[in-house]
């Protein structure tokens, strides 16, 4: 990071932190622009027609591993103590955001072309 390589970047603003409190240049050097506002990170979504018996399954077990000691373990390599449930509303920001520029989430292509 600040290898002057770029001139404009994004990062995740945990990434950001752990950054500034181990390299004081981070702060010094480094001009934040804009903060997007918080939203859940690191989703998880099942695909759509997935049974939903299996989906309800799925759901109680991620959100229950944090009470498990294996499942403890298996969060600390994923980097999170725990997952949390969601709704369309915590991603409020996000949609926002692709509106203004332009993105419709529904039809994108995540290979880069619309």
């Amino acid at each position: 990071m600040l290898d002057r390589k770029t001139d404009i970047g994004a990062v995740k603003d945990t990434v950001l932190e752990k950054e500034e409190a181990t390299n004081g240049r981070i702060k010094n050097d480094l001009m934040v622009l804009e903060r997007f506002p918080e939203e859940p990170e690191s989703g998880f979504a099942v695909r759509k027609g997935l049974d939903g018996a299996l989906k309800k399954k799925l759901k109680q077990v991620l959100l229950d591993m944090y009470k498990d000691p294996d499942g403890q373990n298996v969060l600390e390599k994923f980097g999170a103590r725990r997952f949390v449930e969601t709704t369309d509303e915590d991603y409020k920001g996000v949609y926002e955001y692709a509106r203004e520029l332009g993105i419709h989430i529904q039809t994108f292509d995540y290979a880069g072309k619309e």
